[in-house]
């Protein structure tokens, strides 16, 4: 299986006034990759403690995001498991070692610093969201074997 981990605040929702709208060039680049590698979402956003995954699959529908959401990250407590790796690193590598995941992509605004995920990583800007020149980057990771 391929995987999108996906963040949804400062890569999708950019702050446009309403939690729940998201960008349209951030939602274009998700579908153009989505279909593109055969990926697969799974939401690693502090929303899938908000939000159920029915609700989760009904934004992302009204939201114009045609990728099916298959899971969501498990939920870790705490702030930091050990120096320099965050909660949201050990909780995608936990999934990736309970999963069976050929290749992977982690977009986020947050910085992702377990070295195992750094080069499937690409950090969109917080005020933009996923813009289309991160499209390379993406597209460098998933075309690894």
């Amino acid at each position: 299986m391929n995987i999108l981990f996906l963040d949804i605040d400062g890569v999708l929702n950019v702050y446009q006034g309403k939690p729940d709208c998201f960008s349209k060039e951030a939602v274009d680049v998700i579908n153009k990759i989505t279909k593109e590698y055969h990926l697969n979402i799974v939401i690693s956003s502090s929303w899938r403690e908000s939000f159920t995954f029915e609700e989760l699959e009904t934004l992302f529908k009204e939201n114009g995001i045609e990728a099916k959401i298959v899971d969501k990250t498990p939920i870790f407590i705490g702030n930091l498991t050990r120096e320099f790796v965050s909660i949201r690193d050990e909780e995608i590598k936990y999934y990736l070692r309970t999963h069976n995941i050929n290749n992977f992509c982690i977009v986020d605004d947050y910085a992702i610093r377990y070295p195992e995920l750094v080069s499937h990583f690409v950090q969109t800007d917080y005020e933009t969201g996923l813009i289309k020149k991160d499209l390379p980057k993406i597209e460098k990771i998933l075309n690894i074997d």
